[in-house]
C-alpha cells in the first residue's frame, strides 16, 4: 500500500476543479497548521486545548 500526504494524493483532481495543483499547500502556508492557528487565536484568551493536544 503507498502512503501519500495529503496535497500530493491526487494533483490533477485540483485542477479538475479549477484548483491550483499546490492549494494545500498555500492554505497551510496562509493561516498555518492546526496549532498555529491555536495558539495564534486561542492561547491569549486562555483557552487550553483540552481534547486537542499535541
Amino acid at each position: 500500500m503507498e502512503s501519500r500526504r495529503f496535497p500530493d494524493i491526487d494533483p490533477s483532481l485540483a485542477e479538475i476543479i479549477g484548483f491550483d495543483s499546490k492549494w494545500a499547500y498555500t492554505i497551510i502556508k496562509t493561516i498555518g497548521n492546526h496549532s498555529e492557528i491555536h495558539d495564534r487565536n486561542l492561547t491569549p484568551p486562555g483557552w487550553e486545548r483540552g481534547r486537542n493536544p499535541l
